[in-house]
């Protein structure tokens, strides 16, 4: 349990860091459109992956107390992601619907990052050979 917390950690430093910077580049750049896009899938992204984690959490405790079936919260991930590409296509002046897109696989891409860096600090420390 210990360790999916500490993963949830770093994901969640690593988005804001990210989200920060492309705050900055909103502010400075005439890009807005695209960076708020991005501000705006990174959002809803950093969201699904919290809502997963929780829900992860959830469905560990039901198989170890063996209460009722929960499930992972798919839809409400699902209808997340649609959100924010309604408002990106409800207000086209503002946020940019291909940067909302890539936006929400920050996240994603950012747990495959710190899972990566785990196992190789994992792997250092143990020693090859």
């Amino acid at each position: 349990m210990e360790a999916l917390r500490i993963r949830q950690r770093r994901v969640t430093i690593l988005t804001f860091v990210v989200l920060a910077l492309f705050f900055l580049l909103w502010l400075t750049t005439p890009m807005k459109a695209v960076f708020a896009g991005l501000l705006l899938g990174g959002l809803a992204s950093l969201y699904n992956v919290l809502h997963l984690a929780r829900r992860i959490r959830l469905v560990r405790e039901s198989i170890r107390t063996g209460s009722g079936r929960v499930g992972t919260g798919l839809g409400n991930r699902l209808i997340m992601a649609a959100a924010a590409v309604i408002i990106a296509a409800k207000y086209p002046d503002f946020f940019n619907l291909a940067a909302v897109g890539l936006g929400l696989g920050l996240s994603y891409v950012q747990v495959v990052i710190v899972e990566v860096w785990i196992l190789t600090q994992s792997s250092s420390s143990q020693g090859k050979g």
